[in-house]
């Protein structure tokens, strides 16, 4: 008869026998580097950012700020920052309380065609059809 112990039991000896296969050295560490671009990003996102300027901020090499954070993320900084502008854009958006040509200048995209471009390319959806469809 299975008892709730009996189950404990078997499911940590499970999970103690997949812990012990796992190289450790592997599991993935976020370079304090990259932490500080992101959250320079964070910080400045509505600004007219770019490499340099993050670069310069953090007093480091631009060429290899931009190697290390393609290699650790996948994405290049102008990705990143582009990303981050959609992510904020979707909720300046669905905040109802700004106009599609308000937020882009919001979120750093003076341009409004442009601002609508980048919103499509990392949305999926243009800003005026994410706005129909939130309501």
């Amino acid at each position: 008869m299975l008892t709730l112990k009996t189950i404990k039991n078997f499911i940590a000896d499970i999970c103690a026998e997949i812990f012990s296969h796992i190289d450790s050295s592997r599991i993935k560490r976020i370079n304090p580097l990259i932490s500080q671009v992101d959250n320079f990003i964070k910080e400045n996102y509505a600004s007219l950012i770019n490499l340099d300027d993050i670069a310069s901020h953090l007093r480091v090499n631009s060429s290899y700020l931009s190697r290390l954070y393609k290699k650790e993320t996948g994405d290049s900084l102008v990705t990143a920052i582009n990303k981050y502008r959609v992510e904020k854009a979707k909720e300046f958006l669905s905040s109802g309380k700004y106009l599609v040509s308000e937020v882009g200048a919001i979120v750093g995209i003076e341009d409004p065609a442009y601002f609508t471009k980048v919103f499509t390319k990392y949305a999926g959806i243009s800003p005026k059809q994410l706005r129909r469809h939130i309501r």
